[in-house]
Order: structure tokens, then C-alpha cells, then sequence
């Protein structure tokens, strides 16, 4: 080890000084070289570091136009899914209702959406243990895919029940509630509550209007029920309790309505309201 060090002294010491000087300004411009590359490397390097920073803020505004893009689809989705749902229940009742089937009192009808309209009054004591009855049935029998809604009237019109999806809990409420109907209050010959009722019932949309009554109205129920609706289906259980001719002009009166809308009538005879 001493002798190669003696030897680069004399080798030193032997080699001409032009030629150490050439040796040594080759060695610092190594040197800067290196010192340049390694700048140059520094730099290429920062502007890799700004060129990710700018790539991942693209990327984050990319991700957040696709989903404000999803979320515009989405709700155009969506506008569309209830547009079509819109149109389903306007639509006329020979196609929107098919095989949708609905009874009452031996009257038989197709809908979606049905409306029971039912006069309580203290004209219709003797036969509203019938009426529970035959309505709570009626209901019972619906399907899920149909709807139905209660109105009652007497001195006023009340909604019992609004238009409902048919499930077993919706059937249950209604039910209840039928049941602790009381025929009580005074409707005959008015105008103004009946005409609430059948208003209240129309709000709802339905294709099937049942009117359950005693047909002691005001003729001019008539042309003003016309002038709510047309297109609606109106089927009318007449459970008409006076006698001779009075009789037969209610009973006219309500089968006016129900052919007016395109719908049946059936007066129900005493037997079958109070059999057991």
C-alpha cells in the first residue's frame, strides 16, 4: 500500500504539469456535468411533481362530471319511471284497468283506482251494518296493484280514506274504520255535501266511483256530478227505502247517474239487507 502511494507521488511529481492541469480541468468539468445533470434531474422531477398534481385534479373533475352526469340520468330516470306512472293511472280504464276487478253489492266493475262514496246519514240506519259489510268485503277482495280511497257524507263529506296502494295493512286500516261508522245527521235533498263527496272522490283520480246511497238527493245532483267528470266510471248501489211512486223516481234519479258515466245501477231489495 506504501509503495503504490510512493508511486503516485512519483508520478505525480514525473508527469508534466500541463498534462496535470489537463487532467484536472477534465475532472471539474466531470464535475459540473454531473452538477448540471443532477439540476437538470431536479427539474425534470418538479415538473413531473406539478404535471401529477394537475393529471389528479383532472381526474377528480373527470370523476365528478360522470357522476353529475349519473346523477342527471338518474333523475331523468326517475322523471321518466313517474311520468309513466302518471300515464298508466290516466289512462282510459278499458286498458289501464284490465283484469283489475272490483265488486260490490253484485256489481261488478274492472279499475285501478277505486273510490267508495257512501252516504251515512240518519236516513241509513237500518241498512248500515249491509253497507260495513258489503264495503269491507269489496276492499278485502283488492289486489295490491289496485287503489282505493273512502268518502263519507252526511252533514259533510269527510275522506275516510285516501287513494291507497290495496296492501293487507291499507285494507286492515280501512276496514276499522268502516266499522265505526255511525249512520247518524241529515242529507236528504241537499245539494252542497253531496256535491263535496263526489269533488272529493274525483280529487283522487279514480277510474270507479261506487255511490252507495238512499237517492234522497237533489235532482240537481244530476248535472252537477256531469259537470265535475265524464270520463269516470260511476257505478250506483241504491238501497232506496220509500214507497210507490217516490220510490221509483229516486231510483230513476240514480240510475240516471250511473248511465250518465257509463256505469251500472242496482237497487238493493229489503230481503237482502237484512239477511242474516
Amino acid at each position: 500500500m506504501r509503495m503504490l502511494f510512493c508511486l503516485a507521488i512519483v508520478l505525480g511529481v514525473m508527469m508534466p504539469g500541463g498534462l496535470r492541469a489537463d487532467m484536472l480541468d477534465d475532472a471539474e468539468a466531470k464535475q459540473r456535468g454531473v452538477s448540471v445533470e443532477r439540476v437538470q434531474l431536479e427539474h425534470a422531477l418538479e415538473r413531473i411533481g406539478v404535471l401529477e398534481k394537475k393529471i389528479a385534479e383532472l381526474q377528480g373533475k373527470v370523476d365528478q362530471a360522470v357522476k353529475d352526469r349519473q346523477l342527471t340520468h338518474a333523475i331523468e330516470d326517475l322523471a321518466q319511471r313517474q311520468k309513466a306512472i302518471a300515464d298508466g293511472m290516466a289512462v282510459a280504464p278499458a286498458t289501464a284497468a284490465a283484469g283489475m276487478k272490483v265488486s260490490l253489492c253484485g256489481v261488478e266493475g274492472e279499475a285501478r283506482g277505486i273510490v267508495y262514496v257512501v252516504q251515512t246519514s240518519g236516513g241509513m240506519v237500518d241498512c248500515m251494518a249491509y253497507i260495513q259489510k258489503s264495503t269491507r268485503k269489496s276492499i278485502e277482495e283488492l289486489v295490491p296493484s289496485q287503489q282505493f280511497g273512502v268518502v263519507v257524507f252526511s252533514e259533510q263529506a269527510t275522506v275516510l280514506s285516501k287513494m291507497l296502494p290495496a296492501t293487507a295493512e291499507a285494507k286492515h286500516n280501512a276496514a276499522a274504520q268502516i266499522s265505526e261508522i255511525q249512520a247518524q245527521g241529515q242529507a236528504a235533498y241537499e245539494l252542497l255535501q253531496w256535491k263535496d263527496a263526489f269533488a272529493k272522490a274525483f280529487a283522487m283520480k279514480p277510474q270507479l266511483i261506487y255511490f252507495v246511497t238512499d237517492g234522497s238527493m237533489d235532482p240537481k245532483l244530476i248535472d252537477a256530478v256531469k259537470a265535475m267528470d265524464k270520463k269516470v266510471k260511476i257505478n250506483v248501489i241504491g238501497l232506496v227505502n220509500a214507497d210507490g211512486k217516490d220510490a221509483q223516481r229516486l231510483a230513476d234519479q240514480l240510475a240516471t247517474i250511473a248511465k250518465d258515466h257509463g256505469g251500472e245501477f242496482r237497487n238493493i231489495p229489503e230481503k237482502e239487507i237484512h239477511a242474516k
